[in-house]
């Protein structure tokens, strides 16, 4: 990935991104995507925010913590990924290198019509503890089966949930 419009380093603590619009993230030098938000850090809240066409993920979480993605009044990803076919609306991940992501919650966040998932979670080999992806709307991704959200085998670690998401009668 080439980065986000907006990137969170991981000595980053207590982020608060609220009502914000990122949009039009381009393709950077060698064909690099930009996401809207490539956050790192612990403790970050994104609330209420529209992150669109952007040519990476909406949203990419590697080695956070404490980390919350929700819609109060209209958070939403929508149209990303539209220069990456598996890119996501909210992606979830762990990186060599980087800290293991863990207390996540996506609640009530909308990730529609991206290239790939809604939202997609892979601990790439390490559980992600605590990940709560609960009462979202996933509709129009083009990833197979729907694209509504997809977790990789074993990436649910202690005290995850995943359920209540839906795949249609979205915004």
């Amino acid at each position: 990935m080439g980065g986000g419009q907006l990137d969170i380093d991981q000595c980053s603590r207590l982020v608060s991104i609220y009502d914000s619009t990122i949009t039009n993230g381009p393709s950077g030098p060698g064909g690099l995507w930009v996401g809207g938000i490539e956050a790192y850090g612990t403790d970050l809240y994104f609330t209420d925010n529209r992150i669109t066409y952007n040519s990476g993920h909406g949203i990419c979480l590697t080695g956070a913590q404490n980390a919350s993605v929700s819609n109060v009044a209209g958070t939403y990803t929508s149209n990303n990924s539209v220069g990456c076919f598996y890119c996501n609306g909210i992606f979830i991940t762990n990186m060599s290198g980087f800290r293991s992501s863990g207390s996540i919650t996506i609640n009530q966040a909308t990730a529609i019509n991206g290239q790939y998932y809604g939202v997609s979670a892979d601990g790439a080999g390490t559980p992600i503890s605590n990940l709560i992806i609960t009462n979202n709307c996933v509709s129009g991704n083009r990833a197979p089966g729907g694209g509504g959200v997809f977790v990789t085998a074993g990436t649910l670690g202690t005290g995850s949930n995943v359920s209540g998401n839906r795949t249609s009668g979205c915004p």
